[in-house]
């Protein structure tokens, strides 16, 4: 008789899955072990351990906060940091107006002798000129005002002088010797250290120029080249120093009454002028000019006017007071003017000139002193 055999199971008490009551009691072990982990660096506070880490943490504290209050400026530093920032601005100010400006440049040419003077970097044209006629001396005139730009003197042998200008010192040099050669000069030369320069592009070097630029500082665009000759003034100091004689009526000055505090017969540099020009018999149409002399203003301010039948109505110097007076009418104004020692005294000659003539509605509209 065959038999079979057959392996017993375990008991019970050797089974690899714990009880349900084993496993209650491990999660609790893990769970008061890991709150044991997380609260054995805490120290009683009341501790003399606690009380002793409490200390060093204020300690601590405490030396952080000098430390951050010997970092912060004093008011003096503060001062002075803001002092520096206003003066970057205005640096920076300057920088930017002295690119935008024009820089002027004024030559005068003695007449008596032929010599020139020249004054540079002015702000306004007017100014710049009345420094040159200062510098010059006796016999002054204005020859050519400039800016933005070089010029440069040429010479022939015939002692004729001429000016042109260029965007550098070479250019210029080249364009008024060939100016001279044009003009029938012989043997025109042009001196390097002659020609004189005025601008922005000048004063700063090209370097600065593009760090300027780089920093935002200078913003836009340079004053454009201008080269302005005075009425007549060209053509005479072309012309050889012999045949010159007196300056062309359009460039000389008359001779004027001298202004209070100057004695007649102190020198006979120019002085400023200013000159009204209005149309003949009324109309549109007025032209005002600062000159350099009597004629000078006189001959701007007609062309400035503009139309055909324009007429001096004031020309008025230093120390001397003008007003002009008008009347409307149906084409335009009647217009009426006087120069006298005071404002009032000028405003009332104006207007005595207007009812005289039988209008009756007689408006000041200028009235000024140089």
């Amino acid at each position: 008789m065959q038999r079979f055999s057959r392996t017993a199971a375990p008991p019970p008490s050797m089974t690899s899955a714990p009880r349900p009551r084993a496993r209650r009691w491990a999660l609790a072990l893990l769970l008061a072990l890991a709150a044991y982990a997380g609260t054995a660096g805490a120290q009683d506070p009341n501790s003399a351990q606690g009380r002793q880490q409490a200390h060093a943490a204020e300690v601590n504290r405490q030396g952080w906060l000098q430390q951050q209050a010997e970092l912060a400026p004093t008011s003096e530093e503060l001062a002075a940091q803001q002092a520096t920032y206003e003066a970057i601005g205005q640096r920076d100010a300057s920088v930017r107006r002295q690119q935008q400006r024009d820089w002027w440049g004024v030559v005068v040419v003695n007449t008596a002798d032929g010599s020139w003077n020249i004054a540079l970097d002015g702000d306004s044209q007017d100014g710049t000129l009345q420094q040159a006629l200062k510098e010059c001396g006796s016999a002054c005139r204005p020859a050519v005002a400039f800016a933005n730009t070089c010029l440069a003197p040429a010479y022939s042998a015939q002692r004729g002088l001429f000016w042109a200008q260029g965007d550098d010192k070479k250019k210029a040099r080249e364009a008024a010797t060939q100016k001279c050669t044009a003009a029938g000069g012989r043997d025109c030369t042009s001196r390097e250290d002659q020609v004189a320069c005025t601008g922005w592009k000048y004063a700063y070097s090209l370097m600065d120029r593009i760090n300027e630029r780089l920093n935002f500082v200078a913003i836009g665009r340079s004053g454009r080249p201008q080269v302005e000759f005075y009425p007549g003034l060209e053509a005479y100091m072309a012309t050889p120093p012999e045949a010159r004689g007196k300056l062309p009526a359009s460039a000389s000055a008359s001779a004027p009454a001298p202004a209070p505090g100057r004695a007649a017969g102190d020198g006979n540099t120019d002085q400023p002028w200013t000159a009204i020009a209005v149309p003949r018999g009324g109309g549109q149409g007025v032209g005002l000019h600062l000159g350099a002399n009597r004629q000078d203003a006189i001959d701007n301010a007609v062309r400035k006017c503009g139309a055909p039948n324009c007429e001096t109505l004031l020309a008025f110097t230093k120390g001397q007071c003008a007003a002009a007076v008008i009347s409307p009418v149906a084409n335009g104004a009647q217009t009426f003017g006087a120069v006298g020692e005071s404002k009032q005294g000028a405003a009332q000659e104006a207007t005595a000139a207007c009812t005289k003539k039988g209008e009756t509605n007689c408006l000041t509209v200028f009235n000024q002193c140089m």
